[in-house]
This record gives structure tokens, C-alpha cells and sequence, in this order.
């Protein structure tokens, strides 16, 4: 086709002054490569054989040749997909999605069955954009006969779904036993967002929380908290417990996370059921006491609450 193409273009170029020995040359081998390509077609030879029993001199360009959009790269036709698989699965790390798009559309020939299974895709999106508090909309049976036979055989679909959130997930088949029975399974896909949710759900269950903050001399003060109240009331605690109050001081979470926000509650920061929490003084502060000699308590705690410590076993 670019060569007819090529072939026509010639043609219609102005004929008042006459072609070059190149344009000539060009347009007479463009008409051999069609000839040979047509009675080749008909004889079931390969083009090169059909030239070579022919007695004619190679082309100058033999073979189809294709251009990445992707890599920009010039590739021969048989190379083609091989190329094409590589490029896309490089653009994974790139973009997911627009990659798993890329092998829907590249690599399933059956266009009728892309386009049923795209627009199943679509609807499964559809509801959950549309129905965003429906836990049913969030959850896709591997199982599903439309599933199966729309979606499943499609190459690269699997993929699109862990692209936008979804995550793969095998669950008990409610109803059935664990000992002694066999216990049927089914894979289900899962949104992060709902992911998230369940989390949420389950730190929702606590209404209380107990924090133990672990201080630089070993000491442990612990409290009892409501599970939504802010992390600005455990700051307050602490500080109430403190021999000096205007001590700057840092909380750390579990894994040494700084807990900067202090608006956000307990059950917002992973702090429940319980939790134990290291204390930090501000390292300024502390290098200016002992600059000025001072002699300091072996405790930064209250006296009373001194009075009262226990030793853990």
C-alpha cells in the first residue's frame, strides 16, 4: 500500500518538465517490487524467490518496515510484536494503565471481543464511580461467567484492573466449615479504596485506647484515652506529667514516625487498641542545660507520680 501510494504521488506530479534519472529510477523500481509482490501472490513464491527466478537485481529496500510509537525505533515486520510486547512493558513503570490499555488493544486480534470487553470494563468502573458507597460494586468474582467470558480472555485485562486499585484476594465461601471439609474459595478482586475502608471499619470498632509513652531513662508513663480524641491530649498528658512543663519535647509512633499533626485522633494514626510511643527532647534545649551545669533530677517526672511507679515484670 505505501508503495501504490508512493506510485500515485509520482503520477500526479507536474509533467512539463521531466523527471530526473532518480524519480525515474524510484518509480520503475517501485513498479517492479509491485509486479514481483503480485505475481509472487499469485504462485504462492516468496517475493525474493519470484525475483530471483526472474533474474532481477535486488531492491535497494527489501521488506515492510515499521516505526515504534513508543521508542521511535525502525523495525522489520517479523520483529514487529516482539518489539512492540518489549516497548509496552517497559511503559509499565511509566504509566499502568495506559500500558495495559496499550496490550488490550494491540495484542487480542478479535476486535469485537475487545470492544464487548471494554465496555464491560467500563460498566464495572461505572458503578463504582456511580455508586461509590456499595460494597457489592467493589468486588469482582474471577468466577463470574461474564467476567470469564468478556474479560478473562482478553490479554492485558487482568493487568488494567491491578493498574486503577484493584488487588487480587482469595476468601472463604461463606456458610462452610473449616475442619474436616473442604472449604471452597473464591478469588475476588479488590479496590484500594476498599482496602482502605475496611481499615477504617476496624479502627472504628475501639472506643478506647491505651498509650504507653516509653521516656529517654526507661520510665513508662501510661494513660487511657478515647479512641477519637485528638493526639494533642496526649501531648497535654504528657505534659502535665513533666517536673518542667516548657520542656520542648517529640512523640514518635510505632516505627518512629514523628506525630507532627496533633488534630488528628488516635484511631487516625494506627494508635489502636494500644500503642507505645517513645519520647524525644529537643536535643537544642537539653545541650544548652548541660552547658549551664545545672544539676538535674534523675527524673523529668512529677514526685507524685514518682511515688506510685511500678516495675513492669
Amino acid at each position: 500500500m505505501a508503495a501504490a501510494a508512493a506510485l500515485a504521488r509520482l503520477e500526479l506530479k507536474p509533467k512539463g518538465k521531466a523527471p530526473s534519472c532518480s524519480q525515474e529510477s524510484i518509480k520503475n523500481q517501485v513498479r517492479r517490487e509491485l509486479m514481483a509482490e503480485a505475481a509472487a501472490s499469485e504462485k504462492g513464491l516468496p517475493e525474493e524467490e519470484k525475483e530471483q527466478e526472474e533474474g532481477e537485481a535486488a531492491p535497494s529496500v527489501s521488506g515492510v518496515y515499521f516505526i515504534c510509537p513508543l521508542t521511535g525505533a525502525v523495525v522489520r515486520k517479523d520483529q514487529k510484536e516482539k518489539h512492540l510486547r518489549e516497548a509496552i512493558q517497559a511503559h509499565f513503570s511509566v504509566d499502568p494503565v495506559a500500558a495495559s490499555i496499550m496490550e488490550i488493544h494491540t495484542f487480542n486480534k478479535d476486535r469485537e471481543k475487545v470492544r464487548v470487553g471494554v465496555e464491560t470494563m467500563a460498566k464495572y468502573l461505572d458503578n463504582i464511580c456511580l455508586h461509590p458507597e456499595e460494597e457489592k460494586y467493589q468486588k469482582i468474582k474471577l468466577q463470574n461467567k461474564v467476567f470469564q467470558e468478556r474479560i478473562s480472555c482478553l490479554e492485558g485485562a487482568h493487568k488494567f484492573f491491578q493498574a486503577v486499585g484493584f488487588e487480587t484476594k482469595t476468601l472463604p465461601v461463606p456458610g462452610q466449615g473449616k475442619e474436616g471439609q473442604s472449604v471452597g474459595k473464591a478469588s475476588m478482586l479488590r479496590t484500594r479504596a476498599m482496602r482502605e475502608k475496611e481499615e477504617q471499619r476496624e479502627m472504628r470498632k475501639y472506643n478506647y485506647t491505651l498509650l504507653r509513652v516509653r521516656f529517654p531513662d526507661g520510665y513508662i508513663l501510661q494513660g487511657t484515652f478515647y479512641a477519637r480524641e485528638a493526639v494533642s491530649v496526649l501531648y497535654s498528658f504528657v505534659r502535665e506529667a513533666l517536673r518542667d512543663d516548657w520542656l520542648p519535647f517529640e512523640l514518635l509512633g510505632p516505627g518512629g514516625v514523628k506525630l507532627t499533626d496533633e488534630n488528628l485522633a488516635f484511631n487516625e494514626c494506627g494508635l489502636v487498641p494500644s500503642a507505645l510511643l517513645s519520647l524525644c527532647w529537643d536535643a537544642a534545649v537539653m545541650a544548652d542545660i548541660e552547658a549551664a551545669a545545672e544539676e538535674q533530677p534523675q527524673s523529668p517526672l512529677r514526685p507524685e507520680l514518682l511515688a506510685r511507679v511500678q516495675t513492669l515484670p
